[in-house]
């Protein structure tokens, strides 16, 4: 059995873990290539699932491949937060926590949305890599702790969560992008900080990070550098200014027709 890696959270990493310990439960996390948005979403939903017995948290990706490669390899291995809690089942697709808790990877590129099963808890990882109305198909399952669950949930372990060893049951969702020019870009970047308007005499808010109350973290690839091996940062140093603002600033502002000498 592997055991779970040492890490160090950055500035940014640790302002989401507190947001979401403070009891946030919707989250956009973007930026810069490599700066550890992953990780630390896939704490995230370890530690809600770790407290929230019978959980069923679900984690998008554009393919199947790309959680292979990447989401399990962090839940597993490096650092590996699933460790000792449960096992995998269904071929990797599904982990299943001792406490009833369950995390199922899916896909959306050619996948099955399984539409109509509740979760409490929705993981789109690269969601700026996934069709927008895929997205605004999956979203309305996120109703597993409607009043009736919740009540149940309370009556069943409320001393537990009095005594700080559960917290009570909440509906989560979290994002994480790196900048591109699509759907995402217009519709959580380029609405924020735009003014609300009257229409029909009633105020319109026009932010829709505002308007789904959804929390926007930033970060850039500079702010995780002490977790990136030396050949990395080495590539980094070598990058073109242009570069370096997308991909390690994790800058929205695309440079159209600009080609990358990488």
């Amino acid at each position: 059995m592997s055991e779970v890696k040492q890490i160090t959270f950055n500035e940014k990493q640790l302002e989401a873990i507190k947001l979401l310990k403070n009891g946030n439960t919707r989250f956009f996390l973007e930026g810069g290539v490599r700066s550890g948005k992953s990780v630390v979403a896939c704490y995230m939903i370890d530690f809600i699932c770790s407290h929230m017995p019978g959980m069923e948290a679900y984690v998008y990706r554009d393919t199947f491949e790309s959680i292979r490669k990447d989401t399990h390899r962090i839940m597993e291995s490096n650092p590996g937060f699933l460790t000792g809690k449960g096992e995998w089942k269904q071929g990797h697709k599904e982990f299943h926590y001792s406490n009833g808790s369950r995390i199922h990877f899916q896909y959306t590129k050619g996948g099955k949305h399984t539409l109509g099963q509740t979760a409490g808890l929705i993981y789109f990882e690269q969601v700026e890599s996934m069709k927008e109305e895929d997205y605004d198909l999956i979203i309305p399952r996120l109703s597993q702790w409607g009043p009736a669950a919740s009540e149940a949930y309370i009556k069943k372990y409320g001393q537990y969560m009095r005594a700080g060893k559960l917290i009570r049951p909440r509906n989560f969702l979290l994002l994480s992008a790196n900048p591109k020019a699509n759907w995402v870009k217009k519709r959580y970047i380029d609405t924020v900080g735009l003014p609300d308007v009257i229409k029909d005499g009633i105020e319109v808010i026009q932010d829709n990070l505002k308007k789904e109350n959804i929390k926007k973290i930033h970060l850039s690839t500079y702010d995780n550098i002490h977790n990136l091996g030396d050949e990395y940062l080495a590539s980094m140093n070598m990058a073109s200014d242009a570069f370096k603002k997308q991909y390690y600033d994790g800058s929205w502002t695309q440079n159209v027709g600009l080609i990358y000498p990488e």
